[in-house]
């Protein structure tokens, strides 16, 4: 898929992480026509990394707070200040028996927003429930939360629960309404992205704001600012989210 932006001229293409692709990199670089890469379908340790670090061309890495090289450069959201302004709204709302429903443990934005969630619950003096904190993977994010809270619920039924991503929060909410429990009046639940769905759901989800639009502009700025001085004037950019105040929490 191909657009144009500011005077860019933005190719899409779909990746494969596991194989990291180097060849389709290196035909790109060696034509000349490519200025800089964009990654959003990141792990950690990705071994597309070490492909684009032999190119030398700028890359931008999105949805990411963190740079593995000189000339690679991070924009995303503050995951661990989210989780923290998730589970302390939730805490201000009389909750003390918080769950945390996320996905792999390898994940830096899900080992940030755990962090938060545990920054939150020590700053208002309460207990960091080990048997609450469930990281569950299966085919998809909603599965995932399904299944998540399914297991979390064998465990006892807790006052709310932060899902890492407005996906698992509509895989949760069904998982509660399952077991014959009311969101939020059994279980409130809070989830992380903003989708577009998330106000639209049966039951409108309350969630942290992800600011896509200014990540893309950040984006468009760095290659902006690479193009006219050599390089951007910070690797990092960290963005704040934005609780939005909805019907399940």
């Amino acid at each position: 898929v191909e657009g144009s932006i500011h005077g860019y001229r933005i190719v899409v293409s779909a990746t494969e992480f596991a194989s990291g692709k180097k060849q389709d990199f290196e035909k790109l670089a060696s034509e000349g026509s490519v200025f800089g890469f964009i990654l959003l379908d990141l792990i950690d340790h990705d071994p597309r990394y070490e492909t684009l670090k032999e190119l030398g061309v700028p890359v931008v890495l999105l949805g990411r707070t963190f740079s593995p090289h000189k000339n690679f450069y991070a924009v995303g959201t503050d995951d661990e200040e989210g989780g923290f302004q998730a589970t302390e709204y939730l805490i201000k709302q009389g909750k003390k028996r918080i769950a945390f429903l996320c996905f792999q443990t390898f994940s830096k934005p899900a080992i940030d927003r755990l962090n938060g969630y545990k920054s939150a619950l020590l700053k208002n003096n309460l207990e960091v429930d080990e048997s609450l904190i469930c990281f569950y993977f299966r085919m998809t994010e909603e599965i995932s939360g399904y299944e998540g809270m399914k297991q979390i619920l064998n465990s006892g039924v807790p006052e709310a629960v932060f899902c890492t991503s407005d996906l698992r929060a509509i895989g949760a909410i069904k998982a509660i309404h399952d077991e014959g429990l009311r969101v939020p009046e059994d279980i409130a639940v809070i989830g992380f992205d903003d989708l577009p769905f998330a106000e639209l759901n049966q039951t409108p989800l309350t969630t942290i704001h992800q600011p896509f639009p200014k990540m893309a502009e950040h984006t468009i700025d760095i290659f902006n600012q690479i193009e006219q001085k050599g390089s951007a004037s910070a690797n990092v950019f960290s963005l704040k989210g934005e609780l939005i105040k909805r019907s399940s929490a």
